[in-house]
């Protein structure tokens, strides 16, 4: 048998002794000493030492949590020949430390669930008290953990309880101030076709209204508010908030001192940022408080009462809500939320974390700031440099574990593991948002349904309000949908569905208002300045293109319309003389094998057969209409006498119907208008030249196209210098108004 010399047993008996022996200090200390470093710093060695017993299988703890299962470490004890515990001294020893042990664990729980208490206490800084004094003392939370684990389930519970229940009344008290100061939005006379019953309402003053907290010029605009009014369907700068996403919160006091009205998505981007900056600072906290066993349990627990009363203040404010300008906003900030907070759990904090102060050390009772602000200081401290890298990591862990303090008890680390339970919260806003948004639309869709055109107004050239607010809405929801989607987001299917439907009931309705005027020129001219509007508020807007070009082609195919109604009214019998001219030509290509019907008539060959740059058709030159002399003469020398005249009616037409509205539209009309004029002429011109084989002499008296052409082209120097008069109208009355808001 080997035995140790005499020395080496001395030494290893006294390594046990100062394993298992307390001091009379640190007795005192634990049983009657105050609650403070000392106290910390015997607790945490008197964990050691019921560790130690624990390791070599007498433990006096019902729990030995510390051995975690392994088999008891003999490297003390080894080669001694007889068992230390056996001794007095060991056994001195095991009821001591299962007294202190029992002490300890009794303040341990006293001073913590005391601790706890402060958090609720008013004037004071719950996250710098988390940070500054309750991390400094986790020594004695690890305790409870190691040495007793029921004791330790009843702290974390009170925790949570208590701890969880003021985070809620703290978001609901945060939400309810900014609500305040909140102008309400778009309401139910903001529809694209107003409700008749709301829309009088607040002509008579009515409390609500995009306007009704703005004061001063601002109640003047409500005053005055009608459905011509748009700005309520516009985004017109509130997309600014999506810049300030990741900011701080704003505090109520502050917000409330401005004095000005805040919008709800600006509300909603405040409260939800304020519980984003909780949850990251709460899961700091709960990890290094209560460790990486209770730590994700006791956090997913304490922040579900906040998560609830966000999502019951969310709900709250939706039931009111049909602006879906804020809605689309509130749905683009949670997809940046979203994304933020990724980049706090997998990074180094997110963007706010990078670009905050640490916060500066406070006690529980000096007065510092509560709410968002302090949460937004505890989340931007960062973890110190110290111990950098994976060996360093591991080393702050393991210190972490045995509850020692250090200088990184005040600068929790990144929320690292959070999202699980921000996902849930950021899904379920997600899910309150989207089909507020979906009724919202619906609303739109069905006052465009519902409206009597007969209620609407008199129906004149100029472009109608309801096309006009619907423009505004479509290129505000397409315009946030973009970047919604560069974020991730989804919904475009959906609403693409809800604006084409919506679209399609507009053309019915513009079909239904234009019908209510007899004349058949200016049911044209309507639609085609409402149409154009429209397009021109939708690249204005910056909408897709495709919104823009649905608006753009309507316009030109009324532009076409109103054209060709033009000439045919003052030319009709050159157009019948024409076309019957044609359709002749056609039967005769057909006949030849020239043109194909296939399967129709010869009209429908007509419509298919090839023309040249003035209409004419690019047939055989043996292909001729059945064409009178006099008539022809008689048409020829007419046109000559009058086209001068007529051509200055069509320009007189064209500025009254379309340049009273639109004077670049009326450039646009009087071209087509003028050359299908010159085009019927040309045309008539192609039917006499192919009737006769040689010139007839009346031709002598025909006019020249090119007379025409310049003809035309003066009318249209005019119309560019009227577009441009309107242009610096424009832009007076645009200065005007910027300077009266």
């Amino acid at each position: 048998m080997f035995f140790l010399p005499r020395s080496a047993v001395g030494a290893r008996l006294q390594a046990f002794l100062d394993k298992v022996a307390v001091s009379p200090e640190m007795i005192a200390s634990i049983c009657d000493g105050p609650v403070d470093d000392t106290f910390v710093d015997d607790v945490r060695a008197l964990s050691d030492k019921i560790t130690f017993a624990a390791s070599h299988g007498r433990a006096p703890a019902p729990a030995q949590a510390a051995g975690d299962g392994a088999p008891p470490k003999r490297d003390v004890l080894a080669g001694l020949g007889v068992d230390p515990f056996d001794t007095a001294a060991g056994r001195d020893a095991l009821p001591q430390l299962e007294g202190l042990r029992l002490r300890a664990v009794s303040r341990c729980r006293t001073h913590l669930l005391q601790a706890f208490e402060e958090l609720r206490r008013p004037r004071s800084n719950p996250q710098a008290y988390q940070a500054h004094v309750l991390l400094r003392q986790r020594a004695l939370m690890v305790f409870l953990l190691a040495h007793a684990p029921d004791v330790a389930s009843e702290v974390v519970e009170a925790y949570v309880s208590l701890w969880g229940r003021s985070l809620a009344a703290l978001v609901r008290s945060y939400h309810t101030g900014m609500m305040r100061s909140h102008a309400p939005g778009a309401g139910a006379a903001d529809t694209v076709v107003p409700d008749s019953g709301a829309a009088a309402r607040a002509a008579a003053g009515a409390r609500g209204g995009f306007f009704a907290r703005l004061g001063g010029v601002g109640q003047a605009v409500a005053a005055r508010r009608g459905p011509e009014d748009t700005r309520a369907l516009q985004v017109a700068g509130r997309d600014a908030v999506l810049g300030r996403a990741s900011d701080p919160p704003e505090t109520v006091h502050d917000v409330e001192r401005a004095g000005g009205a805040v919008a709800l998505e600006a509300v909603f981007r405040a409260t939800q940022r304020h519980v984003v900056l909780l949850a990251a600072t709460e899961h700091a906290f709960c990890l290094a408080f209560f460790g990486r066993r209770a730590g994700p349990a006791a956090y997913a627990r304490v922040m579900s009462p906040p998560i609830s009363a966000a999502l019951e203040s969310l709900e709250e404010s939706l039931h009111r809500c049909d602006d879906a300008v804020a809605l689309l906003l509130m749905i683009t900030l949670t997809a940046l939320h979203r994304s933020d907070a990724v980049e706090g759990v997998t990074g180094g904090g997110g963007q706010h974390a990078r670009e905050a102060d640490a916060p500066k050390e406070a006690g529980p009772g000096e007065g510092a700031a509560t709410g968002p602000d302090a949460a937004a200081a505890a989340a931007a401290a960062g973890p110190a440099p110290a111990d950098a890298g994976p060996d360093g990591d591991a080393a702050r862990q393991a210190r972490r574990d045995r509850g020692e303090a250090s200088k990184d008890d005040a600068r929790p680390p990144p929320p690292r593991g959070a999202l699980p339970v921000m996902e849930g919260y950021f899904d379920r806003v997600t899910m309150l948002l989207w089909p507020r948004l979906k009724t919202c639309l619906d609303a739109h869709t069905s006052s465009i349904r519902a409206a009597d055109a007969g209620r609407l107004g008199a129906v004149s050239v100029f472009p109608h309000f309801a096309a006009l607010r619907y423009a505004e809405l479509s290129a505000s929801v397409l315009s946030l949908l973009r970047g919604l989607r560069r974020l991730g987001g989804f919904g475009d299917d959906m609403l693409r569905h809800n604006l084409t439907l919506m679209r399609s009931e507009l053309d019915a309705l513009l079909g239904r208002l234009a019908a209510r005027h007899p004349a058949r020129e200016v049911r044209v001219a309507f639609l085609h300045n409402t149409y154009r509007r429209c397009g021109a508020v939708l690249r204005e807007r910056g909408a897709p293109d495709d919104e823009a070009e649905y608006f753009e082609e309507a316009a030109a195919a009324q532009a076409d319309l109103f054209a060709a109604e033009a000439v045919k009214a003052h030319f009709g019998r050159m157009a019948a003389l024409v076309d019957r001219c044609e359709l002749q030509m056609a039967e005769a290509a057909v006949a030849s094998g020239e043109l194909s019907a296939d399967g129709g008539d010869a009209s429908d060959a007509l419509e298919a057969a090839p023309r040249g740059r003035s209409g004419e058709l690019l047939l055989a030159s043996s292909v001729r209409p059945d064409l009178d002399r006099a008539e022809a003469e008689a048409l020829v020398k007419d046109f000559s006498s009058t086209w001068g005249a007529a051509l200055g009616r069509l320009n007189e037409a064209v500025r009254r119907l379309v340049g009273a509205a639109d004077a670049a539209g009326a450039l646009e009309v009087l071209k087509k208008t003028a050359f299908r004029m010159l085009s019927l002429y040309a045309r008539l011109l192609d039917a006499v030249k192919r009737s006769f084989p040689s010139t007839p002499g009346f031709m002598r008296e025909a006019v020249s196209t090119g007379s025409i052409l310049r003809e035309i082209q003066r009318y249209a120097r005019e119309g560019q210098e009227a577009v441009a008069e309107a242009a610096g109208a424009e832009a007076g009355a645009g200065e005007a108004g910027g300077a009266a808001e």
